[in-house]
Order: C-alpha cells, then sequence, then structure tokens
C-alpha cells in the first residue's frame, strides 16, 4: 500500500491519518534494484504464497505445491517442487 500511496502522492500520515503496514519499494521498482532479502507472504481464498529471495513456494488447498526459481524462472513454466526442500530462516516447506 504504501509504494501505491507514493504513486497516487497520497502522503500516508497527512491524507489517512493512519499507519499502514508495508513499505515503499517504487525507487527499487524503477530502477531494478533488489532489496535486502526479505520474506513475502499473501493469501488467496484457495492458495497461499511464499516468496523469498529467488525461491516462490505456492501452496494449493486441491493439488501439490510448487515451487519456482523466479530468477531463471519468472513466467513459473519449471515446477522444482519434487527436486527441492525450501528452507531458510525458519521457513520451511518440503513436498
Amino acid at each position: 500500500m504504501p509504494t501505491l500511496c507514493q504513486l497516487g502522492e497520497v502522503d500516508i500520515t497527512r491524507d489517512l491519518k493512519t499507519k499502514l503496514d508495508g513499505k515503499d519499494i517504487w525507487s527499487q521498482i524503477a530502477s531494478n534494484e533488489q532489496d535486502s532479502v526479505r520474506l513475502l507472504y499473501w493469501k488467496s481464498p484457495d492458495a497461499m504464497a511464499v516468496r523469498y529471495g529467488k525461491w516462490k513456494l505456492i501452496e494449493f488447498e486441491d493439488k501439490p505445491a510448487e515451487l519456482y526459481n523466479i530468477s531463471i524462472d519468472p513466467y513459473e513454466k519449471n515446477n522444482v517442487a519434487n527436486k527441492k526442500t525450501f528452507k531458510s530462516n525458519g521457513v520451511q516447506a518440503t513436498t
């Protein structure tokens, strides 16, 4: 949300008068810089995903988990879930 507010020229503290979770990452997007490795997590009604560094793990309610190295497979065509164990800084998923 802070990135969208930055793009919309919304001053979060003045205009919204609230504190939002998140970080403005527009400068990294615009310059193609890489931030320090951090964990990203999101959830939809039928799946959840975790992104850590170059790895993206997707777990579904009704089918096996998928694991992608998005640094070399940005379109998520090569599922390596059967070949890898995703484990780093307390995040672990084995398929």
